[in-house]
């Protein structure tokens, strides 16, 4: 029975982990997304989109997590990597952006649309990179 608690306790421990790394990444993601969309120069127009992602970083934040969450990527802790897995987060990344983009419409956000389309492959990089990096 304590053996079972052990692996429980466990298992949530690394799922938090999980979580919180997701949250550094799909910030970081964000971050990389906007220099790639200015080609990696610091002007007026990077720091004016980056103040607004700063401010809208709660919510961005959430989608993420959340369609990661819809996609069962906290389900499967991946003892194997496999294409399933690359093809969720894939999906996850495409899905969370497109949410994104219709949310800050919504809310009257305007951010440069080749960021999304950035942020798809930069999300799928870093957060399938590091799930088959922990697994190898």
């Amino acid at each position: 029975m304590g053996e079972n608690i052990n692996i429980l306790l466990n298992k949530n421990l690394r799922k938090l982990v999980l979580l919180g790394i997701d949250i550094i990444l799909v910030q970081m993601a964000a971050y990389m997304s906007l220099q790639i969309c200015f080609d990696f120069t610091r002007n007026t127009q990077y720091f004016m989109y980056k103040v607004i992602y700063q401010e809208n970083i709660i919510p961005y934040v959430f989608i993420m997590i959340l369609t990661f969450y819809a996609f069962g990527l906290y389900k499967s802790l991946w003892r194997y990597a496999s294409i399933n897995e690359l093809i969720s987060v894939t999906m996850a990344s495409f899905w969370s952006n497109a949410a994104i983009f219709a949310s800050f419409l919504m809310m009257k956000v305007v951010f440069p649309k080749n960021f999304y389309i950035i942020n798809i492959f930069v999300i799928a990089t870093l957060i399938g990179g590091f799930r088959f990096s922990y697994r190898a």
